[in-house]
């Protein structure tokens, strides 16, 4: 007899939270009939604190430098060097050093019109503080192509805009990639980092 009782008290508690609107509630926990009268609307949001400590990151520059145009009456444009002082580079007024992040090669902009012809291209980029057309192993900063025509570096590199003697050496090649077409090559060099006050 106490087993039927128990068996209808226990069905007589389930119809109870089957019909009324707080049986999910009660079925979830004793805190949860609490939580289910929070109601966020536009009537009545809830409000919430966002405790952001991520710094906001610092604002990057850009300052290029022109490397100008050639070409040769074949389809390859053999590796050719160069180097430039960092008094050449052009960055917004007020900034005097830079901590590089990024490198871009954009090719065909350039200050005087060039054509840029070639669609396989290659820049190779590294600091020198001596006019040296070559570039060791060592002193690759980045490699920039056609297909990666920018490079994030793996640590910043400070560049001093003040500082003469210092400079970049370069090797740039490219291909028309067509028999009989001579190749046309120019383009800039971007630098994007942090100003050093």
């Amino acid at each position: 007899m106490k087993r039927y009782i128990g068996i209808g008290i226990a069905i007589g508690l389930g119809l109870l939270l089957v019909v009324t609107s707080a049986g999910p509630a009660l079925a979830q926990g004793t805190l949860k009939p609490a939580q289910a009268v929070i109601v966020n609307s536009p009537a009545n949001p809830v409000p919430v604190l966002v405790t952001n400590t991520t710094p906001t990151p610092p604002a990057l520059v850009k300052c290029t430098k022109d490397l100008g145009g050639g070409s040769t009456p074949v389809e390859i444009a053999n590796p050719g060097g160069g180097w430039f002082n960092v008094l050449t580079i052009e960055c917004p007024a007020g900034v005097t050093a830079l901590d590089v992040q990024r490198v871009f090669y954009a090719p065909g902009v350039t200050a005087v019109e060039t054509p840029n012809n070639v669609l396989h291209w290659q820049v190779l980029l590294g600091p020198s503080s001596a006019p040296d057309l070559t570039l060791d192993p060592g002193e690759v900063m980045a490699v920039l192509t056609a297909g990666a025509p920018y490079a994030v570096l793996s640590r910043p590199v400070r560049v001093d805009l003040t500082i003469g003697s210092a400079g970049f050496a370069y090797m740039r090649s490219g291909s028309t990639g067509i028999p009989g077409i001579g190749a046309q090559q120019s383009g800039s060099l971007i630098f994007e980092g942090v100003p050093v006050p």
